[in-house]
């Protein structure tokens, strides 16, 4: 069980056997891509334009004819562009070539999947492969120790390398943490791997608590967990060709979309700290920012200027005028920027609660009812962004602050 402490301390408890993909009984083209079976499961390799290579694999001894059209939370809603796939069967070997001159190569006995760009460097390569234990996942590759990792989202670690460490994937709002305290608010199962001064990228497509080990607890190997899978438990990731750092971010951000091009002015300076309250002392630092002849461009204010940290409304006795104040500090030529904070608070006095209710706009649990924590206003409700129908609610609501002059 060295495969089970390596990949997740929690697979220890699990009573069930890893299930491993086992030897290729048959391989064929399909709509999206070539499917290659076992008696364990299922790969699918896909060619995705301007990416890469997407591979989704499906454990249980059905015999699929296709996969299901996936949905996710990273990529949107609009379907990737597919690219055919070159095939070239050999008595070991399926070779697949893919987008961006990336080449899929399985193996047979068992089926072990390896990736490489154009000129021939490994990007990826199996070492126990993928794995299924009762409703978990796993994905275990190879490490060379001359590759060095980057991203895995917001980490409190001392460097930008991310090698020897594991990496919980749980967004958590831990205030005043220190370093190397994981998780904190922005987990990302994307990693950036550079060899001698190639680089690739490689996203696990998948929304459930999880895990990325570098080589801490297992050296050379690599291991990615999650408690689940999209899709009815689907292993599902994108490798993506570099070689550059900037070509992999640009085809990254193709895959999961780009933030539109900010205002002009929001490239100058901006003055932000926990809180201007009450308005009188944010008039007071524009002021004295125009006194002292200090370029700034925009002011932020944190959750001091709500009313109780209810979103979307403000404080009456902070900002009693919260129009006149900002449009005070326009004519200074301030913009000025308010945290909108996703924790709506329980009140059923509160319109934002009562909409969010009546729409069906909240986080919930498995029973039905709203998922609730406790934040800033006390206790709250979250908005399930994953609805386009909450999506455009939440974006109608800004109203209460951009009327009053927010940009």
């Amino acid at each position: 069980m060295l495969l089970a402490t390596a990949v997740h301390p929690s697979l220890r408890a699990q009573s069930q056997a890893p299930l491993f993909l086992t030897d290729v009984r048959s391989s064929e083209r399909v709509a999206t891509g070539v499917l290659i079976r076992t008696s364990t499961g299922s790969a699918l390799i896909e060619s995705v334009a301007g990416v890469g290579a997407r591979i989704r694999i499906r454990f249980g001894n059905a015999i699929l004819t296709s996969f299901p059209t996936p949905r996710s939370l990273a990529t949107g809603d609009a379907p990737q562009k597919l690219l055919p796939l070159s095939l070239r069967e050999h008595a070991d070997t399926i070779v697949l070539g893919a987008a961006e001159g990336i080449e899929v190569r399985a193996t047979r006995h068992p089926l072990r999947i390896s990736v490489r760009d154009s000129l021939g460097h490994d990007l990826l390569r199996d070492s126990y492969g993928a794995v299924a234990l009762g409703s978990r996942l796993a994905h275990n590759t190879l490490s060379s120790p001359a590759t060095r990792y980057y991203a895995l989202g917001e980490q409190p670690a001392p460097t930008l390398i991310r090698n020897g460490a594991a990496y919980p994937f749980w967004n958590t709002d831990h205030f005043n943490y220190e370093p190397l305290s994981t998780p904190i608010y922005s987990t990302i199962p994307f990693y950036i791997a550079i060899t001698n001064g190639t680089a690739s990228g490689v996203l696990y497509d998948n929304p459930f608590r999880g895990e990325m080990d570098l080589a801490q607890r297992l050296p050379g190997s690599i291991a990615y967990s999650a408690d689940g899978g999209p899709d009815d438990g689907e292993l599902r990731y994108y490798v993506i060709a570099g070689p550059s750092l900037d070509r992999v971010l640009s085809r990254y951000t193709r895959l999961t979309g780009r933030m539109p091009l900010p205002p002009r002015w929001a490239l100058g300076y901006q003055q932000s700290r926990y809180s201007y309250t009450p308005d009188s002392m944010l008039t007071n630092v524009a002021r004295e920012f125009r006194a002292r002849d200090i370029p700034a461009d925009a002011l932020y204010l944190d959750i001091g200027y709500m009313n109780g940290y209810r979103v979307f409304t403000w404080s009456p006795s902070a900002f009693p005028q919260p129009k006149r104040t900002l449009d005070s500090l326009a004519s200074l030529g301030f913009k000025v920027v308010t945290i909108i904070d996703p924790g709506v608070k329980v009140d059923s006095a509160y319109p934002i609660y009562q909409q969010g209710l009546a729409q069906h706009a909240f986080l919930t649990t498995p029973g039905g009812a709203p998922a609730l924590g406790t934040v800033w206003p006390g206790v709250a409700a979250y908005p399930d962004f994953s609805k386009q129908s909450v999506r455009a609610w939440w974006g109608a609501a800004q109203a209460a602050v951009v009327d009053m002059g927010v940009r």
